[in-house]
């Protein structure tokens, strides 16, 4: 009877520390990702400030929009996984779904040329590779 509970023990253990290196892996994963789209709103704000003239394209303001939803998602996500790693004998909630992820599809959209500053005399003068 001891050594059975003692051999479930191990097993429980076993798996506690595995699930708690689970949730530590996905935390970091959220880390990383927070940290990408705060990068990627830093870039997005310094071209702006240097005048970059696609700034104003509907894809520039679709990419910014997700990573200004994206960025707490991630953050809070990463708190989720830290907590549940520190209690690994509870399960975590499922996560909600990513927000902004439609934007970032519309982002790579082709955009309209009456939104593209692109005329034919432009494409003319572009010097193609031959």
């Amino acid at each position: 009877m001891v050594a059975v509970a003692a051999i479930s023990l191990a097993f429980l253990s076993k798996a506690m520390l595995s699930r708690r290196q689970s949730y530590l892996t996905d935390a970091a994963y959220h880390a990383r990702r927070e940290a990408e789209e705060l990068r990627n709103l830093a870039n997005l704000d310094r071209n702006r400030r240097a005048g970059v003239a696609s700034v104003k394209t509907t894809s520039y303001l679709k990419m910014e929009q997700a990573s200004r939803l994206r960025a707490p998602y991630h953050a809070e996500m990463k708190q989720k996984y830290r907590a549940a790693a520190a209690h690994p004998w509870t399960s975590a909630p499922p996560d909600p779904s990513k927000p902004g992820e439609y934007l970032l599809w519309e982002a790579f959209m082709i955009e309209p040329m009456n939104e593209v500053d692109l005329t034919v005399e432009k494409l003319r003068r572009m010097s193609l590779p031959r």
